[in-house]
């Protein structure tokens, strides 16, 4: 509530960088300040007894304004985001509060403040047409097919991957219809729609054999916007299987054909002697052949496994909500810009965040691999790096309980400062994930002209045969089985390459009463200070 005697000195109202305007009971002008006039372009002349609705651009509904003035007149303090218009006809956004002026306890007007907000307004949605296009541009270079259907049933979008699969069509209309005519298709998506549910099937076009997933899209209370479907083409693996069916027919024949061969060799064991051992060789070293093939099929499906659950776990959560995002835009669900709309941003942001992390690291691996990464030597403080480091993550730490700790010598070294600290990030980030009590110590120490980091924790270590694997890229121990393990598998292989382009090495070794110690070195002059 906004009192009389605050009002007194207008002197200072005069001073304000923001607009403001005072009304009496009905809404007409008694006072404007400098920065009012500014704003919207009128005249001390041309305010003063008229109503605020002076600049009223009328591009929001009738309700809109009904709920301010019912607001205000009751007392009450209203605070939002309005659109107005200048006296040359300008339009711009502000930011609007408009509080009850109370002398004696007695309602007697009302005060509005306001300030132009247009360039951050301009901003936001330059920046959302920015990110939407990058997300469409992301949906279509990822290898699987994608498409959106709106609670009316109508296809909004599909990738280019799903319409070069499906063929070139000339609307979405027609690769709706094209889908509806496929009497399985057309039944996955009416249970998802019925039920809510996610739903699978297998279907072939143009030759080819595909693994088709629809999603419903539920936002809060509002029921179902919409399915997202995702095609994947799974042709090779289902000619893989056909080739092992075959092979494996092919295996039974032969069992049985050896069999036949033993029984008649048994009526006369003594002239057919050196004849059984020969076949038996020749089983033998079928056997191993046929076992070698076996692992080496295992492996690469285990493979094509790993991959594809990588994809479609990192990529699936922020490709639905994304979704969700454009989906309700386009259904005109949320209005100009409301609370609602702000986390729903929020959250489309953390996604991005996310990704672009996924992404940075493919980038990164590759420049290491094809020798284009160019390291940016610098003299750099130890310290100063491995403190940074631990106060970057000391907020996870604290989440999880576990005590982060440091012990630094105070050295100086020749060094990429920002990959060294990239190295010590994912060695900590990793070491804190993987710790479920107990600590994370970060040491540094100097040895001769070397200078050595130690990454220390109390969890569950790393096993004899994995820590040589643990830094071939895509490699993760034990994935899914403990937290902290989900990710490109490329931190370690990343922080690999980083140690040896400036000529150290890397290793892990276990820790006395469990856990794990992860070393590293960097060839530097020591430096004292």
């Amino acid at each position: 509530m906004v009192k009389t005697q605050d009002l007194t000195d207008l002197r200072l109202l005069e001073l304000m960088p923001v607009g403001v305007v005072l009304t009496d009971l009905e809404g007409r002008i008694l006072y404007a300040n400098p920065a009012m006039r500014s704003i919207v372009g009128y005249t001390d002349e041309e305010m003063l007894g008229n109503r605020p609705s002076l600049w009223k651009s009328n591009n929001h509904t009738y309700g809109f304004y009904k709920e301010i003035w019912q607001t205000i007149s009751s007392g009450r303090k209203w605070q939002g985001m309005i659109q107005n218009k200048r006296k040359n006809g300008d339009l711009f956004w502000a930011a609007l509060d408009i509080a009850p002026i109370i002398e004696q306890e007695d309602l007697v007007g009302y005060m509005g403040i306001m300030r132009d907000i247009s360039k951050e307004y301009n901003e936001q949605q330059q920046a959302m047409e920015y990110y939407e296009n990058l997300y469409l541009h992301l949906l279509d270079s990822v290898e699987v097919g994608i498409g959106l259907i709106n609670r009316y049933r109508h296809l909004i979008y599909l990738n280019r991957q799903c319409k070069r699969w499906l063929g070139e069509k000339d609307s979405l209309q027609e690769y709706m219809s094209a889908l509806l005519e496929m009497p399985f298709v057309s039944c996955c998506i009416d249970k998802t729609f019925s039920d809510k549910q996610k739903h699978e099937l297998t279907i072939e076009i143009n030759g080819g054999t595909f693994e088709v997933t629809s999603f419903p899209i539920v936002h809060g209370d509002k029921g179902l916007n919409g399915i997202v479907f995702v095609m994947v083409d799974i042709t090779k693996e289902k000619a893989i299987e056909k080739e092992l069916d075959l092979y494996r027919e092919f295996l039974e024949q032969e069992v049985e054909n050896r069999t036949y061969a033993l029984q008649l060799a048994k009526r006369d064991i003594e002239m057919q002697a050196m004849e059984i051992r020969e076949a038996h060789e020749n089983l033998k070293v079928l056997y191993d052949e046929l076992k070698e093939k076996n692992q080496q099929l295992e492996e690469l499906d285990k493979l094509k496994t790993e991959f594809i659950f990588t994809v479609s776990h990192e990529l699936r959560t922020p490709l639905t909500t994304i979704r969700e995002g454009v989906a309700l835009v386009l259904d005109r669900e949320l209005g100009p810009l409301t609370e609602e709309q702000i986390d729903m941003l929020s959250t489309v942001l953390e996604d991005v965040d996310r990704l672009t992390r996924i992404v940075s690291d493919f980038l990164d691996f590759s420049r290491i691999e094809s020798g284009r990464l160019v390291l940016d030597i610098r003299e750099v403080s130890v310290r100063d790096m491995v403190e940074q480091a631990v106060r970057s993550l000391q907020p996870l730490a604290e989440v999880k309980g576990i005590e982060l700790r440091s012990e630094c010598e105070d050295l100086l070294c020749q060094c990429d400062r920002d990959r060294i600290l990239q190295v010590l990030l994912n060695l900590i980030g990793n070491a804190i994930k993987f710790t479920e009590m107990g600590y994370v110590q970060v040491r540094s120490f100097s040895q001769g002209n070397e200078i050595w980091f130690c990454v220390e924790d109390t969890g569950p270590g790393v096993p004899d045969e994995f820590k040589e694997k643990i830094f071939d890229k895509f490699f993760q121990v034990g994935r899914g089985d403990r937290p902290g393990s989900q990710g490109t598998g490329l931190g370690l292989p990343i922080s690999k390459g980083l140690i040896e382009l400036h000529g150290g090495q890397i290793w892990v070794e276990d820790r006395e009463g469990g856990g794990s110690r992860f070393y590293f070195i960097i060839p530097s002059e020591k430096l004292g200070r």
